[in-house]
């Protein structure tokens, strides 16, 4: 999505505004089996803290059925007001 500088923005389209109110954050991201679970609202501000809690989620019990789980940290631009879990 592009910018838009006047005051009358297309549908979808940032106003200068809410670009300006956008930080750098890191998402953690979870597949199971092969398959992507739904972690879209798991935003950390601290990449360090986001590790921990994927590190944690690849390397928790193990048992004899344990699945094939693979977590990561991709960073994205949110908006201020996103929750963060750290």
């Amino acid at each position: 999505m592009g910018g838009c500088v006047s005051l009358h923005c297309p549908a979808g389209a940032l106003s200068v505004h809410e670009i300006l109110e956008m930080i750098m954050a890191f998402m953690l991201l979870v597949m199971v089996n092969g398959e992507m679970r739904d972690t879209e609202m798991m935003y950390f501000k601290n990449i360090n803290r986001c590790n921990f809690f994927a590190n944690a989620i690849e390397t928790g019990y193990k048992n004899d059925k344990q699945y094939k789980i693979t977590a990561w940290c991709e960073p994205k631009m949110v908006p201020e007001a996103t929750k963060f879990w750290d």
